[in-house]
């Protein structure tokens, strides 16, 4: 070990040296680019061999700080080689030292390359130990953190299964050297060694089996390995008989496995215990034990067998425990149930043998003083005893009282032989003492023997000093203890902890049931505690105070047993006694003697200070001899007290009634005497609860039976919003859960059953299942499956599915047992412990379907009931919850398991999120571990992460959180990083954390610190020992890689983080870190310096803050870029051109213009491959170049002002493109100037990019508006959107302006004025007479050589398009060329255009043209004429001068429309819904109209365009014009209805002939006022009403106007129908599933009124109005079923009260709208509304329904 630490100190050392040649070879190279080869070399060596020595000592130091082994050196790196390697770094140091004044490179090229293969040679060494020595490091390392792993693992189980040393009985100690020849013998020895067995010792009672129990596990733990073997051991006691039940001995054994299991039996446990069940039951405790077995060999020794019934159980598992390889043995009395079970085990009868009699007697002479000769009585001693320890004891006992050797033989001889006649005998020997000490002794026995629990020796004193005519106890009168021990002659014993016992089991039975009477001793006992009660200082009633409670105890000693037993006594006693019943009278007729005892009950003194001051202030006072009596199940006197008078409905201060106490105490005959005798059985307390609650939550079946055979109110619900039935579930009573549901559901099929003309609406509402916090819920989150199972047996919801069901709502919030305020309630509830006696069955979830055909046969006395301890930890765990610290204090001095492991993790892990220390301060007082489970992190994690650093503290100083303990891959010093507050890094630091470790994402505590902009928890951490320089794994620019801190603080302090604050914190972080040594020199993976990172983030501080470090701008990343480049090349048009220009004038401070223009014509490395026209071509990239690629045009001006210039590249093409949609003149003008030419369409994508900008409508003139719209539209029009997003917004002038320019400048560069886009049809002046309206563009369009005159694929050509458009800016534009430039043969040469005309003269002079060169009527696309398509474009000025020239309005177009059906179809057909745009169609419609032609034309008639025509009549053309349809079948008329459109319905109502009956609404209502009634249009209705149409017109199913109106809740509508004559009763006859249209006239038979359709539809103010005038709240409509099987009707109240039946909404939309049915029922009921048969449609459950309205179900049901 010396050698070592030798080798480490000389590491040491040589990275001292190596950092010091390091600093000074740096020192001589100012410029390492552009050092020679040589140089580089050597540097590059240096440096690699001051890092692997720093890992070598970095290696070791981690190991010795974990405790790790230290690495081995290898025999080549020995003492020797490192001092040889210390010598000639010393002599390079020197070197290096002595020359630095030269300023010039030190060394000769020899000498170098001497230094360079030196170098290499020693950091090969130190490399080849660092990787011979990571696997054994590694080991090391995982050896330490199993190590760890096993005891968080033993720590969780110690949780589950924690000590109870009250419950078994401790090893007894043998005498020395006796024993020797049992565990020498064969059986024993075959035993021990041999295969595992069962051995069976038996004996009679007193041989000393215990003894030998004892002796044998002390031999097998001397002898076993720890490694290998396991000692386990169970002492059966009698007198501990109740505690020590089966699950108790088995968990006990448990226990001592874990103790002692190595990793294998660890991690079973862990698994097999993840099951609850496993925990409690016995047969899976069993399993667990024997599987610990098999694992690891195991000696079990179970002693005493026979003296506890549950001890029993054990003999069906020993088998299984052999098998499994355990090597059992048992010792027990020879009984035939035993003999039974241990038919194949090796049996070996136990004796005592004399020399171990002899030693144990000799032993006992030499403890007392004998006389001369008392050695020769030895040997008769041994015979006389007949061989047993117990006899011999006795009889010594006896013996050495005496004082001569004669009086010894007399009383030797006297001795019985048999352990009955010992027994006798001494008791011979207690009854000739004198009288005082014979009736003290019996006594004293009777008392220890009947006890209720062990009495210690004070208590007794205190309680034999009470006399029946004395009223105080005087210190005369005390029995001292040396006298009454004495006077037992031996058969009582004093323990260590001052309690009193009997010396054998066998002595309780042989004076409990042959010596003493137990009628006389329960009423000794009984008595004596009365009167102790009585005396003088209970007189004065109750205490006070705390301190005067306190003081009461210390002074009344025997207090506390008898205020708390005294009733229990008096229970065993069959026929009590005149004088003792007159004493209990007295006592509970005594207010002041009764509230005194009833305090001292619920005192609990053994509890802090604090606590008790809590629970004294909070026991229940006022208490009455009734609430006494019920609370000890005192029935008779209970019957008395009845009798003479006394209210039950008494109530103490808490609100208890004598009931209450009776159901608290499981006291069923108490119960049972006041619910005969009347007492309220739904009468509450402060806290809401019923008797029936305590009768659940106690699991007391019988008293839930008999308060619910009393008509208890089981859905009461308490304070906290919880029923029985949760109090029941939380707890675990499967009996009483069964019992709650079945009595529920018989009592709503009761319900369901009878008239439910007797239920109100508040009896019915208390029979819903709870909804908030269901009981099925509470289940679910208190996992337990077995009532789960059962509810769900019970609760057949919709969708319930068993397991999923169960783990759908097990995965959901964890319950929480709500926690009272009262401490004293909180202590009753806490030692009110669920049944664990007896044997429990359990159920296999794959019986569920069985349990659902019979839950009654599966589910009786089911559940294996928890640890005592777990509903009080379940309590406490609620209590930290609430940040509740008294109650919280309460339940662990109470006995709550501070190991307990909750759903939320450990105690100590809940304790933490509270930010009060004192919390975890008192769990780590009463022993709670600080370590972390495999279910959550450690407490300390905890703390921290949520910020409470007063309870960190207090989890540190404890000591049982390391500060390096991990969670998550995290030490609590990376969560401390998480907090602003550096008051966490330095406790944590202060305790010695380890600044350096790693998390799971390769980050130190400082990386973490300075990504969340902490810079004070920075600074604490680099002060802490933090390297500032230590790298981490980082994401910086959207890549990640290794980078030391500095760069992150760089990145954050950039633009990147928009909020000034989060820069300004960045650039403080710099500032610190900078100050504090960072590593200027750093790179990251592809070269970039800091100043790389802050140019490219733009930030000028932190620039101005490297640069006065020492940065060079002229640094160069691994691709050839400065940091200049890098800025630009990672700029984008996004980026805060001021912003750019600050950091790039701040980069270039100082530089010649020059150099600046040299920098900036600089080409990156960066290669990128464009494709274009030509090819591909590989790119060097200028700043200039890069960004104009990014469409950063702002800071392309920018770096152009300084002076950069464009090289020419045909790879720029799609930029030329970008900067002309962004309308970028100058930039445009360059790329032209420098060589990038525009290709063929660039003038049409300019012009589209203009109209991207000024509209979002696509060309309706360019694709027909009827036209389906394809996926490839859609696409194009999203990309539209997308682009209009994108582009700045500019004034129209500007626009105009700058596009000028840039046409000028695409076609100067080549770029077709005339490009056609087939595919859109169109070109630039076609596009831009549509689509912009700027003259200036149009014009510029014409100047470079537009051609306005031609026109594609049967269009318009470009001035008729301007004018369909109605684009007069563009349009006056075209008139005025093609007047200066008419081109022969085209229309145009008729125009006579002159600038001054306005815009309809315009339109004029257009069509005057048209009409002379015969193309007034001229068909373009789709056979559509000039007058289609301005009526299809709205332009009611062209429509109106077309036809003023004598256009036809009767030439159809391709789908046979007519000019007013393009108007009319395209209003809402072609995206014009918009209401803004329907004036202008209604126009043209009306214009459109035959019989308004008349009006506008005198030489000619619209629609005579042919012969054919001639002779038709106006009303036919009409009729014509109205029949055609569009290509979704409707009418013009139609169209009108479906949008609501008055305006155009009243136009269009001129081509009917007959408007009472509308041949176009085929297959529809016939009536005109039915389909604008539905839809609420008044002015149409109006104008029809005025019109004298039908009102009362109907179809088929006689629908008529006001029943379509009053369904569909037009109350408008409703009023002027009835004001017209409509009748209010008039009846349909069938029912119309499609009323709104009148549409499938194939309904039922149905006799409806308007006010059955208004109430079907929940219109109440619509029910009101015809209420009003007069309809009928009785019509019937008669009934029938509809599809779904319901019927309809037969009244508006039937319907008012079924809505669903009718007016099929979501029941979330009923429960919107279930209010307005019910006002309606309370109209038609204050109406007159029959009544009869309402109810035969409702059930139970509709009844809570009305809710608020009970007035009305009252009225219903005829209350």
């Amino acid at each position: 070990m010396a050698e070592v630490v030798g080798l480490v100190a000389s590491i040491a050392g040589l990275v001292q040296i190596a950092g010091q040649i390091t600093k000074l070879s740096y020192s001589y190279v100012s410029d390492i680019k552009s050092a020679p080869k040589t140089q580089k070399l050597y540097l590059q060596e240096v440096s690699a061999l001051t890092d692997v020595l720093f890992r070598v000592e970095k290696a070791i130091q981690e190991a010795e700080s974990t405790g790790l082994e230290l690495p081995l050196f290898p025999p080549s790196l020995n003492e020797e080689v490192l001092q040889e390697c210390r010598r000639h770094l010393s002599v390079l140091h020197l070197d290096l030292d002595k020359r630095l004044r030269r300023l010039v490179w030190p060394f000769q090229e020899k000498e170098v390359k001497k230094y360079i293969d030196l170098l290499h040679q020693y950091r090969s060494l130190f490399a080849d130990f660092l990787s011979t020595n990571i696997m054994s490091v590694a080991s090391a390392t995982f050896k330490k953190v199993a190590t760890i792993d096993q005891e968080q693992i033993r720590q969780h189980l110690y949780s589950l299964f924690p000590a109870s040393d009250n419950l078994l009985r401790s090893r007894p100690n043998a005498c020395p050297g006796t024993g020797k020849w049992f565990l020498s013998s064969q059986n024993v020895e075959n035993w021990r060694t041999g295969a595992p067995s069962l051995l069976w010792c038996y004996g009679a009672p007193g041989v000393g089996k215990s003894l030998l129990s004892s002796m044998t596990i002390g031999h097998l733990s001397d002898k076993r390995s720890e490694t290998t073997s396991s000692v386990v051991y169970v002492f059966c006691q009698f007198s501990s008989r109740e505690q020590q039940s089966l699950a108790a001995i088995l968990q006990c054994m448990i226990r001592q496995v874990i103790e002692q299991g190595d990793e294998r039996v660890l991690f079973a446990m862990k698994h097999l215990f993840m099951d609850p069940m496993k925990q409690r039951e016995p047969a899976g405790l069993a399993e667990s034990f024997a599987t610990a077995c098999e694992l690891k060999s195991t000696y079990l020794l179970v002693d005493g067998l026979d003296e506890v019934p549950g001890a029993d159980g054990l003999l069906s598992y020993l088998s299984s425990f052999v098998e499994n390889g355990c090597r059992v043995m048992v010792t027990s009395r020879d009984l035939g149930h035993i003999r039974k079970a241990m038919d194949s085990a090796t049996k070996m009868e136990i004796c005592s043998q004399p020399e171990d009699l002899e030693i144990y007697i000799d032993s006992r002479f030499k403890e007392n003083e004998l006389p001369p000769g008392a050695q020769k009585l030895i040997g008769k001693i041994t015979e006389k005893s007949r061989k047993m320890f117990l006899h011999t004891k006795l009889i010594l006992d006896e013996i050495l009282d005496l004082t001569t050797v004669r009086h010894m033989q007399k009383a030797f001889e006297k001795q019985s032989t048999g352990l009955d006649q010992v027994y006798q005998s001494t008791l011979q020997r207690i009854d000739m003492q004198p009288v005082a000490r014979r009736e003290l002794a019996r006594r004293f026995i009777g008392w220890v023997v009947f006890a209720k629990r062990r009495l210690k020796i004070d208590e007794v004193i205190h309680a034999f000093a009470v006399e029946s005519d004395e009223d105080d106890i005087e210190v005369d009168n005390f029995v001292s203890p040396d006298l009454l021990l004495r006077s037992c002659v031996g058969l009582v014993v004093l323990h260590d902890d001052k309690t009193v016992a009997m010396v054998h089991a066998t002595a309780y039975d042989f004076f409990g049931s042959t010596v003493l009477l137990p009628h006389d001793m329960e009423t000794n006992i009984a008595e004596t505690c009365l009167r102790y009660m009585c005396l003088s200082p209970f007189r004065e009633g109750p205490c006070t105070s705390r301190v005067e409670m306190s003081r009461r105890f210390h002074e009344m000693l025997f207090l506390d047993y008898a205020s708390r037993n005294w009733a229990r006594h008096l229970n065993e006693i069959e026929n009590v006694e005149e004088d003792l019943s007159s004493l209990v009278q007295f006592f509970i007729s005594n207010e002041k003697l009764l509230n005194a005892a009833v305090q001292a009950l619920h005192f609990r003194n053994e509890l802090d200070a604090d606590l008790l001051d809590s629970l004294f202030d909070s026991i229940p006072q006022n208490q009455t001899a009734l609430h006494v009596a019920a609370y000890w199940n005192l029935a008779g006197t209970l019957k008395t007290l009845i009798e003479s008078g006394l209210s039950t409905s008494l109530a103490d201060t808490h609100g208890w009634t004598a009931l209450h106490y009776s159901c608290a105490n499981s006291h069923v005959s108490s119960a049972e005497v006041l619910v005969r005798s009347g007492a309220d059985v739904d009468a509450t307390d402060d806290q809401d609860w019923t008797p029936l609650f305590w009768a659940s939550f106690t699991g007391s079946l019988d008293i839930v039976r008999l308060l619910l055979s009393a008509h208890a109110k089981y859905t009461k619900r308490s304070k906290y919003g919880w029923t029985a039935l949760h109090w029941a579930i939380s707890r675990g009573q499967t009996e009483v859960v069964l019992e709650l549901v079945q009595h529920h559901q018989t009592q709503l099929a009761r319900v369901t059953k009878a008239d439910i003309r007797t239920l109100s609406v508040d009896d019915v509402r208390q029979l819903n299942t709870p909804g908030i916090n269901s009981p099925m819920k509470i289940a679910a989150e208190s996992k337990n499956a077995l009532i789960f199972d059962l509810l769900v047996a019970h609760f057949q919801e919709p969708g319930s599915t068993e397991e999923e069901d169960f783990q759908r709502l097990w995965s959901r919030e964890r319950f929480k047992v709500p926690v009272a305020q009262s401490t004293w309630r909180n202590t009753l509830k806490s030692e009110i412990n669920p049944d664990t006696s007896g044997t429990r069955k359990s159920i296999s979830r794959g019986i569920f379907r069985k349990v659902k055909e019979n839950p009654n046969s599966y589910f009786e006395d089911v559940l294996i009931k928890k640890h005592p301890s777990t509903w009080k930890s379940t309590l406490l765990v609620s209590a930290i919850q609430d940040a509740d610290f008294q109650a919280s204090k309460l339940f662990i001095e109470l006995g709550a398991d501070v190991h307990f492991l909750s759903e939320e993790g450990s105690l100590l892990n809940v304790a933490a999120h509270q930010r009060d220390p004192r919390f975890v301060q008192f769990l780590l007082e009463k022993g709670a571990k600080g370590l972390q489970t495999e279910i959550g992190e450690s407490a300390l994690h905890t703390a921290i992460n949520l910020g409470n650093l007063e309870t960190a503290k207090v989890i540190l100083d404890s000591g049982q959180c390391h500060v390096d303990d991990w969670y998550h891959g995290q030490t609590p010093l990376h969560a401390a990083a998480n907090q602003q507050d550096p008051q966490f890094a330095l406790l944590l630091l202060s305790k010695g954390a380890q600044p350096d470790l790693l998390d799971e994402d390769n980050q130190t505590a400082l990386a973490i610190a300075v990504r969340n902009r902490f810079v004070e928890t920075a600074q604490a951490v680099i002060d802490g020992g933090a390297d500032v320089n230590q790298l981490s794994w980082m994401e910086i620019f959207d890549t990640c890689g290794w980078r030391n801190c500095l760069a992150m603080a760089v990145f954050l302090a950039g633009k990147h983080n928009m909020k000034r604050g989060n820069t300004d914190q960045g650039t403080a972080m710099v500032r610190m870190l900078l100050l504090k040594g960072a590593d200027l020199g750093f790179q990251d993976e592809e070269g970039r310096t800091m100043l790389h990172v802050a140019a490219m983030g733009c930030s000028p501080k932190c620039i101005e803050l490297l640069m006065a470090a020492g940065f060079k701008i002229d640094t160069v990343d691994k691709s050839g870029r400065t940091p200049i480049q890098a800025l630009l090349e990672s700029v984008h048009r996004g980026y805060n051109v001021e912003q750019v220009e600050e950091t790039l004038r701040l980069l270039l401070r100082g530089l010649s213009e020059g150099a600046v223009i040299s920098l900036l014509s600089q080409q990156t490395c960066q290669s990128t491959v464009w494709e274009y026209e030509e090819g591909e071509e590989d790119i060097q990239d200028t700043p200039l170049a890069s960004t104009l690629k990014r469409r950063a045009w702002g800071i392309a001006h920018l770096l152009m002002g300084l002076g950069a210039h464009l090289p020419p590249s045909p790879s720029l093409r799609p930029t030329l493109m970008e900067a002309a949609r962004d309308l970028e003149c100058q930039i445009v003008e360059t790329l032209i100037g420098s060589g990038v030419s525009p290709g063929e369409s660039s003038v049409l994508d300019l012009v589209k990019s203009i109209d991207n900008r000024l509209f979002a409508e696509s060309s309706s003139l360019l694709s027909s508006p009827r036209k389906k719209i394809t996926p490839s539209h859609i696409k194009l029009l999203f990309y539209q959107a997308r682009a209009k997003a994108a582009l700045p917004t500019k004034q129209l002038k500007e626009i105009a302006q700058a596009s000028q320019k840039i046409l000028t400048s695409l076609v100067s560069g080549g770029a077709d004025v005339n490009f056609y886009d087939s595919e859109a049809n169109t070109t630039p002046i076609l596009l831009a007479a549509e689509k912009i309206p700027i003259a200036l563009i149009t014009a510029t369009l014409l100047e470079v050589g537009a051609d306005c005159f031609h026109s594609f694929g049967n269009r318009l050509d470009p001035i008729l398009t301007a004018a369909a458009a109605n684009n007069i800016d563009s349009l006056r534009c075209l008139m005025a060329h093609v007047s200066t430039s008419p081109k022969p043969g085209h229309w145009t040469q008729h125009l006579e255009y002159h600038g001054q005309l306005v815009n309809k003269e315009i339109f004029n002079c257009i069509c005057l043209a048209l009409k002379r060169a015969g193309q007034l009527d001229y068909k373009h696309a789709n056979d559509q004429t000039l007058l289609h398509i301005a009526a299809e474009r709205g332009n009611i000025d062209l429509v109106t001068s077309l036809i003023s020239h004598g256009a036809y309005a009767d030439i159809p177009d391709g789908d046979g429309c007519f000019p007013i059906h393009s108007a009319a179809f395209s209003l809402y057909d072609s995206g014009h819904g918009d209401r803004l745009h329907w004036p202008r169609y209604h126009d043209i419609v009306e214009h459109l109209l035959p019989v308004n032609m008349a009006q506008h034309t005198s030489d000619h008639h619209p629609y005579r365009s042919v012969d054919a025509r001639a002779t038709l009549e106006d009303a036919e053309v009409c009729q014509e014009i109205s029949n055609i349809v569009n290509e979704k079948g409707s009418t013009m008329l139609w169209g009108a209805l479906e949008n609501m459109n008055n305006t155009m319905f009243l136009h269009l109502l001129k081509l009917e002939k007959d408007i009472n009956y509308c041949a176009t609404l085929s297959g529809k209502h016939p009536s005109l006022l039915y389909h604008v009634s539905a839809r609420g249009m008044t002015e149409a209705v109006s104008f029809l009403l005025e019109c004298n149409v039908d009102v009362e017109k109907a179809d088929s199913c006689g629908w008529r106007p006001l029943h379509v109106a009053s369904e569909w809740n037009q109350v408008a509508v409703v009023e002027r129908l009835i004001a017209a004559g409509a009748s209010v009763c008039a009846s349909t006859t069938r029912y119309h599933e499609e009323s709104y249209t009148g549409s499938e006239l194939d309904g039922e038979e149905w006799n409806g009124h308007p006010l059955h359709l208004a109430v079907m539809g929940g219109n109440v103010d619509i029910v009101e109005l015809l209420l009003r005038h007069g309809a009928d709240v009785n019509a019937n409509t008669g009934c029938f079923k509809c599809s779904d099987g319901r019927i309809r009707g037969p009244t508006a109240l039937h319907i008012a009260l079924d809505p669903q039946a009718w007016y099929p909404r979501d029941d979330e939309d009923y429960e919107d709208y279930r209010e307005d049915y019910l006002k309606i029922a309370r109209m038609l009921v204050d109406k007159g509304a029959s009544v009869e048969g309402v109810l035969d449609q409702l059930q139970v459950n509709d009844i809570p329904s009305f809710e608020g309205f009970e007035d009305v179900w009252d009225r219903i049901r005829g209350v």
